[in-house]
């Protein structure tokens, strides 16, 4: 799997507890931190001009006082049912710079999503559940294999998440940003 390519499922998450609580047990605790993710529209375009087949997001992170600038488009680009994306993702020195530059080169926030993360290595996937404010627990399995398989993949995702016992709600395809907004 390209490592710009993600894979991943994110559903509304009924017992982050009770699923944590397993995890300590059958996963290994990668890291939790408070990420600050800052989303933005660039000056040419909104991504929001189709908020039922949103594609792309720009994002400014802070976790764990480290930074990174993320763009993610959603695929297939030409369907409301997005099954991966493209992902580019390089650490920053500096998250207030790079906001002036933001905001000298036209760029507009768009929303700010507040959340806790706690990770888990678990078999073949990275497994978070995430503590979003205002809008309450997620769980996120990505998968972290070799397969290039797509819906193979994804049938992958389904059945971890089957086998933790994890209660969601429907399936998330736009992002927390989007649910926010």
């Amino acid at each position: 799997m390209s490592k710009k390519r993600e894979i991943e499922i994110k559903l509304p998450l009924v017992n982050g507890a009770e699923l944590i609580e397993k995890l300590d047990k059958i996963g290994s605790l990668k890291y939790e931190a408070r990420q600050i993710d800052k989303y933005f529209n660039p000056p040419h375009r909104s991504f929001l001009d189709n908020p039922q087949d949103i594609n792309e997001w720009l994002r400014l992170r802070i976790s764990n006082n480290e930074y990174s600038i993320t763009y993610k488009r959603w695929l297939p680009l030409d369907s409301i049912k997005k099954t991966h994306c493209d992902e580019f993702e390089t650490e920053i020195s500096s998250l207030d710079d790079f906001e002036l530059i933001f905001k000298a080169t036209g760029f507009v926030s768009l929303i700010t999503v507040d959340k806790l993360r706690k990770v888990y290595d678990f078999e073949d996937v990275e497994i978070s559940i995430d503590a979003v404010v205002d809008l309450g627990s997620y769980i996120e399995i990505e998968y972290k294999g070799a397969s290039d398989d797509i819906e193979e993949v994804r049938k992958c995702l389904f059945e971890k998440l089957e086998k933790l016992g994890a209660k969601t709600g429907e399936l998330d395809r736009r992002g927390y940003p989007y649910e926010l907004l």
